[in-house]
């Protein structure tokens, strides 16, 4: 059975990089799972826009119970959460599940809000630097938590949606997450 990678997105839904994403990690063995947590195909342009229409329509509550039953459908076949912003937040709330094998988290600014969390599976989260909350202090704190690695990187808050797949920052990201995933 090939490992199941769920990949959660950002407010801006499917965009085109988690979609070359996905393939990325088919062709390298890895059983990809890409939900919409909008229920439909959106990928929105403007991240305000974006971020509005997720509140109000979606929030991680539901968001986070939609991906939990993709995990239960797909139990047994050690889960990867690879997340994106809110998308990273849902995953690490998330890695608390016995079914979650890892999690990889990119710029989740939210998590700052659910630091209570006791992670079971092993997880590794990159954070961006962001004008509203201290991010090298929640790296910190959450490095003091078991089976959790934190740390800063550069590139604005939601860049893997935003800049071009081969751009350089983007290859990058990828090579991390593919050197995650094997070792997982």
């Amino acid at each position: 059975m090939k490992p199941v990678v769920i990949i959660v997105h950002e407010v801006r839904g499917i965009t085109e990089n988690l979609r070359l994403l996905a393939s990325l990690l088919e062709s390298e063995g890895y059983c990809v799972i890409l939900p919409s947590l909008y229920g439909e195909n959106y990928a929105g342009s403007d991240g305000q826009e974006s971020y509005d229409r997720f509140f109000r329509d979606v929030g991680i509550e539901k968001a986070t119970e939609m991906i939990g039953e993709i995990i239960t459908a797909n139990d047994g076949a050690g889960i990867t959460l690879l997340g994106f912003s809110v998308g990273a937040t849902i995953a690490w709330l998330h890695s608390r599940n016995g079914k979650v094998r890892s999690v990889v988290g990119f710029y989740g600014s939210r998590i700052r809000h659910f630091q209570e969390v006791e992670p079971l599976a092993d997880v590794d989260l990159f954070f961006s630097i962001e004008r509203g909350f201290n991010a090298e202090e929640l790296v910190g704190r959450l490095n003091g938590k078991q089976n959790v690695a934190a740390r800063l990187i550069s590139g604005d808050h939601g860049f893997y949606s935003k800049l071009d797949f081969d751009s350089p920052e983007i290859r990058e990201t990828n090579r991390m997450i593919l050197a995650l995933l094997k070792g997982v």
